[in-house]
């Protein structure tokens, strides 16, 4: 498998947004551990209702974990 340029740049841009993305939200985390983990517990509960359901319902959880 060869890449060739635009490959290449498409890879670089990748990890650049992603390191500026981190970078920019490092200030808002990285206030304490409660902060970054619990978002200061400052979630609306259909937020947390509806990240919990997906948590619930992902595909691998089909294929290799037991139902409990």
């Amino acid at each position: 498998m060869n890449l060739t340029a635009i490959d290449w740049a498409i890879v670089v841009a990748y990890f650049v947004l992603s390191a500026g993305v981190g970078f920019y939200f490092t200030e808002k985390g990285g206030e304490s551990l409660s902060e970054y983990f619990l978002s200061g517990r400052n979630v609306p509960w259909w937020l947390a209702s509806v990240s919990w359901s997906l948590r619930r319902s992902r595909p691998t959880r089909l294929w290799w974990s037991p139902d409990w």
